[in-house]
């Protein structure tokens, strides 16, 4: 049985949810896991790529983002992501739902995501 590229589009903004919220904790060591999620999005989208880059610059960043301390600077790490995310999102034709920006907790309750066309996956 083959996975649909609508379930695969929305299990990458899944794993690049989780991705932004480990952000808060600080920098993410750059792998080939969220290159390839970033990719894969990109290539399904239809937008340009200036979010991709973005958002991979943010949460990979290592410097001080020009806070005064660490956890302004991991409150602004997570506010970029969170941004960049949207832009992402609109380039694949799904809805940053409030339920799709928590769909990547372990407790949260099976089918609640969307397709691009905004119908919930089942």
């Amino acid at each position: 049985m083959r996975i649909g590229t609508d379930k695969l589009i929305v299990k990458a903004l899944t794993a690049l949810e989780e991705v932004g919220h480990l952000a808060q904790r600080g920098p993410l060591a750059p792998s080939h896991a969220l290159r390839f999620v970033l990719a894969y999005l990109y290539a399904h989208g239809d937008g340009p790529r200036e979010s991709f880059d973005e958002f991979w610059r943010v949460v990979t960043d290592t410097g001080d983002l020009h806070q005064k301390s660490e956890g302004s600077t991991n409150i602004v790490r997570s506010n970029g992501a969170s941004r960049e995310l949207y832009g992402i999102y609109r380039s694949v034709g799904v809805y940053r739902s409030t339920e799709m920006i928590f769909s990547w907790l372990p407790d949260r309750h099976p089918g609640k995501t969307h397709t691009p066309d905004g119908k919930k996956i089942t």
